[in-house]
């Protein structure tokens, strides 16, 4: 079949989230999975593969209890620039990431487009109860899809099963809206639609 475009799913696993009191974080792991869209409309996921990283400082007790990646893990890996090259390296047209707010803190894309299914997942199901990657597989029931591989999307907080699991919403999402309102709404600001309040959590805005 004759490819009509070909997006990389990405993830990142990092030693912290930047804010204005931390900041010099990087990454400590990296994954991709492409996802091709073809001519006919056929859509494929690939393999999702990836490299730990070697963020040249040291991971924290906080970062290590979400993706329990270790400094020993990491003592031989390879460094950010590296990383960041692997994941440019290809003919994928886009990149997509489960939370583009986050990941361009990391990782550079050169002159390619960023897709946010965070984004656009909050436009398209509103009714969803989350919609952070794991909720939306199980939501979506994308764990029962015939080409959906469950031993592939596990552990979770390990960047490439995420960014498998991202590519099979990126696909759902590509067959229920357009790929021009996906990017509209990666462009913009997240669309929250439920109050995360305490008081009213839970609850339409």
């Amino acid at each position: 079949m004759v490819a009509k475009m070909k997006i990389r799913c990405v993830d990142t696993e990092t030693t912290g989230m930047p804010s204005d009191t931390e900041r010099g974080h990087a990454l400590v792991e990296i994954g991709w999975c492409d996802l091709t869209v073809h001519i006919d409309g056929d859509m494929d996921v690939g393999e999702p593969a990836g490299e730990l990283v070697n963020p040249g400082r040291p991971i924290p007790v906080q970062a290590r209890a979400v993706h329990h990646i270790s400094d020993a893990d990491v003592e031989e890996a390879i460094n950010p620039t590296e990383a960041c090259m692997i994941l440019n390296d290809g003919d994928h047209e886009y990149v997509c990431a489960h939370n583009i707010d986050f990941e361009k803190q990391f990782v550079g894309i050169g002159d390619r487009k960023w897709i946010c299914t965070y984004k656009s997942a909050l436009r398209v199901w509103t009714d969803a109860p989350g919609h952070k990657l794991g909720e939306l597989m199980y939501f979506l029931e994308i764990d029962k899809e015939p080409d959906f591989d469950v031993s592939k999307a596990f552990p979770a907080h390990r960047a490439p099963p995420d960014a498998y699991v991202c590519a099979f919403v990126l696909r759902r999402l590509l067959r229920e809206t357009t790929m021009a309102d996906i990017l509209k709404w990666s462009s913009g600001p997240a669309l929250v639609h439920m109050c995360f309040l305490k008081k009213h959590k839970g609850k339409p805005w």
